[in-house]
Formats: C-alpha cells, structure tokens, sequence
C-alpha cells in the first residue's frame, strides 16, 4: 500500500473535525489532551473504511465472508496484505527543517485499522474455554481499515493528512479530505460547549444515594427499573442496574478467601451500571470529554456498536524507533541502495510499552483535602504493593515478545491526576523482537494486568466465576495497528458502551488483595465511576 501524506496549512481543534465528521457510519476519533504531555500529543481521526474484520467466538469474517483462522492471525494476514510499502510526503512551502521527510515527522499511525477487543476475547489466549455464558450479542473483535486518517499535534498544533488509496486515486481522496476540511468554521462552538454542571465542593457520590437500587451484582433489575436518588432529574435516562453494596462487598469477602488460601495474589473485580437513554451516543460524548478529559480518550462507531471512552491507561504502545526507508525515498537519494540501506528498510526496530495502573484516591473538595488524598495514595503499602504485583505480571507477558534483558521498569509509583481521580502509574518498556509484531504483542499481553491480576489465569477464572456476567468491552482495550509495524492501545475503563442504540453500559472496580476493606473496594468503584453518574443525572 502507498500513503500520501500533506500537512495542512493552518490549525483547526480536533473536536471541531470531529463534530462535522461524527455522522459517519464508521468513524473513530483518538481524543488526547496536550495537558498530558507526551501521552497527549496526538489526535487522530479516522474516516472511510476499505476492509473490515469481525470475529465472534466461534467465527471470524473479513468483509462480511467467513474466513478460517484464528481473529489475530486473520488481522496479521490483512495488516500483511495492506502493509505499507511506499510513501510519498508532499511538503509545504515554508515546512521546518525537521519537515524535511516523512521519516522526521515520527508520526504515531500511518494508514491501518482500528478497533478494539472485549474482554472476553482474551479467555483463549489466556488459556481459558469459552462458555456459553461469556458470549455477547455484539463481535468480540472490531477493526475497519481506514482509507482516510487525520492526525493532529497538539504540542505543534500541526495537522497531517494522511491517504491510502483504497477507494479512489491518492490526489482525488486528498482533495474530497481537503475540501470538507476548508468547510470547517474553526471559530465556531466546539464540541464541549454544551453546559455541563461539574462537581461542586461539598459534593461527592455516596453509597446512600444508590442503596435503593435492587438486583443482582451486575445483572438486570427485576420489576420496575430502579431509581437512584433525586438528583437524577431528567427524565430521558432511567438507570437499569447497579451493583448492590452488600452484594459487592460479599463477593470481595469471597475474594480475601481465596487469596488467603493461596489461589491469587490479586484479583480485579468489577461490577457494571446500566443506563437506559433518550440522548445520542455523540452528545454523551461531548459532555464526558468535558467532565473527565483523558490522554486515551477516543469516540468510535463501527457497525452497530459505539464506543465512548475516557481511558486514562495505555495496555500496550508499540513505537518505531529506527524507521524502514522506502522504495521512493532510495529511488530519490543521489546515492543507489546498499546491503546496509536494504536491512534498515528491511528490519526496523521497535520499542513496547504498557503503562499499568493501581492505587486509585478521589479528588479532594478543596486543595488541603486533595493534597492529602494524593499524599495518602504515594504512602499506602496495600495499593503499592498491587502495583509491584502487577508490573512483575506485565514484566513477564513482555519478555516472551521482546528482546532478552531489554525489559525495563522505567517508572513507578508515579502520581498521575485526572478530573475525578489520582491514580498510581508505573511504566514498563522493552524492545520488540525482529520475529514478533504488534499484534503477536497484543495475543501475550491481553488482557491487561492492571484489570486481571495475579497469576492472570486463575484471576481471570476467579472473576468470571464471581462477576458472572460477561463484561463485553469493558476492561478490553481500543487502538489501532499502524500498516508500518506502529500500535497503540488503550485499555477500556472509564468507557460507555453501546449497542444498536440501546442502553448504555459502564463497568467500573478495582483490585482485590487480602488488605482490601470492602466498604472502601465499593466507594472505590463508585468513585470511577462519578463522572459517568453524574453525567447522567445531569
């Protein structure tokens, strides 16, 4: 496949392109914030899919025909098909000096798919059989090629246009992207303009205003949808499920259990919310972008499935860093290829990383109150003592794709802040191996740690057991596959979820250890999920 890339003269913001193409039947938008530093760099908006790959659990289709193989060998066999072989970068007159090529732009995605992965997808590559019961009526994996992409820098506020040609000649798709680009009023309202009401200072979410919602853990109510407390006042979402208390804290007490009787050292357990809504998937967007902003924020619509995220994890980044040369730029250099040129074209190198989170405080009502929360988070033993566990999982599925002794724990105990929550973080690298690629990346590390635990098999089967219900996309993870060898992914928390235009989903939990206090495992759930309630009581 060849890609021609132009930068565009001049800077929209990203939400205002994503306004005007959000109609689209298949559309993603990678929503980052530069107020995150290098993790929120880019934004990525991608339109006008070519292929399509869905699999469920016992069949996978490539354009809507049924194929025989595995999901991850049928992406490797189209990321193969459309593999980047040519680029031809059109500068602009007046470009910096670090414009010279493509190469120097270092871009994150170039051409591709995306999509994403439910949690359940893992069970096989963890080892696990599949039951009846972890079946959802939606594909257990979706990912559309995109034609036409359009990357953002936020730290240089620079646009790129990127075209593949799958559709319609390179110069023809360029100018159709250009044109619905230059119909874009930059100076109109953007898309968080719509009022929403943030958290005042004295206002938290408590148990006692969910303690009237019946029904099962993470199942539907019986009767009558249930109702939570009077601040829900509009009356197009009528909450459908919540996790009970006692219910919640029972199952944890379950989960001490088993880990004082040696089964796992840590475990996520999750429960989910479910909304039914009059509002469209777009709107609910808008207002959760202006509520929770996160570095792995994304909307994405493919088929009859929405998704829309505030993930503030990476579960796995794959990055050049010594890029191929194409057959264009030999052919432009004064100089024919040598053996040395051919092996640098031939053998790139890539660096991996996963950012796995544990340790979660709410934000405080005031400065003193928030300053003490994060210094309260930084000292605790039991949620440091999670984030070793899982970072010495993450070490290990690493190591079986990336080089010997090149696995490195570059950062921990990080405190990171988001609008609603501080958060744990610590930063795992390692060089790829020449024989493996992302999506061999993707089948020894997924599903994450951080939403799994430890070991990750029996944590997993411990989970299924207790949650009993699939958690469909939650805790699975969205990103892309870049057809240069490039891959991002974030893990799916903080996410609503929507099928076919019906209720929206929400899953939020936390991990389990022997130290965990019920009471406080609930108010923890409860309190990554605030954004999501309020936004719905709004």
């Amino acid at each position: 496949m060849k890609l021609l890339i132009e930068k565009w003269p001049g800077w929209v913001e990203p939400e205002r392109v994503f306004e005007e193409m959000s109609t689209e039947k298949s559309v993603v938008f990678l929503d980052s914030h530069s107020q995150y530093g290098a993790d929120g760099r880019w934004s990525v908006i991608a339109l006008h899919p070519y292929a399509q790959l869905r699999a469920w659990p016992d069949q996978t289709e490539i354009n809507g025909q049924p194929v025989r193989k595995s999901p991850l060998s049928a992406i490797k066999s189209m990321l193969e098909t459309y593999r980047l072989t040519d680029c031809i970068y059109e500068r602009q007159s007046g470009d910096e000096a670090d414009c010279a090529s493509w190469q120097a732009l270092h871009l994150p995605i170039m051409g591709g798919c995306m999509g994403a992965f439910a949690y359940e997808s893992g069970l096989p590559l963890a080892g696990l059989d599949v039951r009846a019961a972890d079946h959802c009526p939606w594909p257990w994996i979706s990912f559309d090629f995109y034609d036409q992409l359009i990357l953002f820098d936020l730290e240089k506020k620079h646009i790129y246009l990127q075209v593949c040609g799958m559709l319609m000649h390179h110069a023809s798709g360029m100018q159709l992207l250009k044109q619905r680009l230059e119909q874009i009023d930059p100076e109109k309202a953007d898309i968080t303009s719509e009022p929403v009401r943030q958290r005042s200072s004295s206002e938290t979410i408590q148990p006692a205003k969910l303690e009237s919602v019946s029904g099962p853990v993470s199942g539907e109510a019986g009767g009558q949808p249930p109702s939570v407390h009077a601040a829900s006042s509009r009356p197009e979402a009528r909450l459908l499920s919540m996790p009970r208390q006692d219910a919640y804290m029972q199952k944890i007490e379950q989960l001490r259990e088993w880990i004082a009787q040696g089964d796992v050292y840590i475990a996520n357990f999750t429960g989910q919310i479910k909304y039914e809504t009059a509002r469209d998937s777009v709107s609910l967007y808008r207002r959760m972008r202006a509520l929770n902003p996160a570095p792995f924020a994304a909307f994405m619509r493919q088929g009859d499935c929405e998704w829309m995220s505030s993930s503030p994890e990476r579960f796995l980044q794959i990055r050049k860093t010594r890029p191929e040369r194409m057959q264009s730029d030999m052919s432009r250099s004064d100089s024919k290829p040598n053996d040395e040129t051919r092996t640098a074209a031939a053998s790139p190198s890539f660096m991996l990383e996963t950012k796995p989170i544990k340790g979660t405080r709410p934000r405080g009502r005031d400065q003193a109150e928030d300053e003490a929360e994060k210094r309260q988070l930084a000292n605790s033993d039991k949620d440091r003592s999670e984030l070793l566990m899982i970072v010495d999982l993450e070490r290990n599925d690493i190591s079986r794709v990336c080089l010997p002794a090149s696995v490195r724990v570059t950062s921990l105990f990080d405190l990171e802040t988001y609008p609603t929550v501080h958060h744990l973080v610590a930063t795992v690298r390692g060089e790829l191996r020449p024989d493996c690629d992302a999506a061999d990346a993707v089948a020894v590390c997924f599903p994450g740690g951080s939403i799994t635990g430890a070991p990750k098999m029996r944590a997993m089967e411990l989970i299924r057991d207790l949650e009993q219900q699939p958690r469909g996309y939650y805790t699975g993870c969205l990103g892309y596959f870049s057809a240069d060898g490039q891959a991002d992914f974030s893990i799916l928390i903080r996410t609503m979820f929507r099928w076919q235009n019906g209720p929206v989903c929400y899953g939020a939990g936390g991990g389990i250890t022997w130290e965990s206090d019920p009471a406080s495992e609930y108010q923890e759930m409860l309190d990554k999920a605030a954004a999501f309630i309020r936004l719905m009581q709004q």
